[in-house]
């Protein structure tokens, strides 16, 4: 499980740089008592995140896992480096792409209740080309883990994914009102540099993966 603790990592930090759930969360901070909705809509967007990895998990990757009948070292070293490979792929397609615009009609004074399902929403939609996430569940399946660690490094994944969300949560329940000006200067930074940051943190996961899985087979 330890060697698969930074890759993982890596992989929920490249997701978490999503710039329309960083400027959906920036919008939910203004207003009256924004920390309530800020936690709800972080809690929706972690737990039904966290909920779709395990389904996937323990479901059609695991049936895929069966069908395979490598030596589990090896499946794991095959795993990482296909899955390397694609992440450069997506990181080519990330820094080509038009930047996309984010919608900013989302009401900010939504009760909690609805703050948590609009969270669920989006990762609702966002969960079918969540790239980066489908390549950790690869590499956790791959590897041959307990259930016990498998949902470990989901759980690990999930908490950078949602880092940034959290983030903005502290500062605001911290900060108040006087964290909004810096919460917009980060809703701009991501907008202008996060699909770079993203590319990048991406190009690096798939050369670290790649890495581990050329020196496994060749060891």
């Amino acid at each position: 499980m330890t060697s698969l603790l930074a890759p993982v990592l890596l992989l929920g930090l490249a997701d978490s740089l999503n710039p329309v759930t960083i400027a959906v969360a920036v919008l939910l901070a203004t207003g009256e008592r924004p920390a309530r909705r800020l936690a709800t809509y972080t809690f929706g967007t972690g737990v039904t995140y966290f909920l779709g990895g395990v389904v996937l998990t323990l479901g059609p990757a695991a049936l895929l896992r069966t069908a395979v009948h490598h030596r589990g070292g090896t499946r794991t070293w095959i795993a990482e480096i296909v899955v390397g490979v694609l992440a450069l792929g997506v990181a080519a397609f990330i820094v080509t792409r038009p930047a996309e615009a984010v919608s900013k009609r989302v009401p900010h004074e939504l009760r909690p209740s609805r703050s948590f399902l609009l969270g669920v929403g989006i990762t609702v939609v966002d969960l079918p080309t969540a790239l980066m996430y489908f390549g950790a569940i690869a590499l956790i399946v791959g590897a041959v883990l307990p259930i016990g660690e498998q949902l470990g490094l989901l759980v690990v994944f999930n908490v950078a994914y949602v880092a940034p969300l959290i983030a903005i949560t502290v500062l605001t329940a911290v900060f108040g009102v006087r964290a909004q000006p810096a919460l917009l200067r980060v809703r701009d930074f991501v907008a202008r540099w996060g699909g770079v940051l993203l590319a990048a943190l991406t190009a690096g996961s798939g050369v670290y993966l790649i890495f581990l899985g050329v020196r496994g087979l060749t060891r």
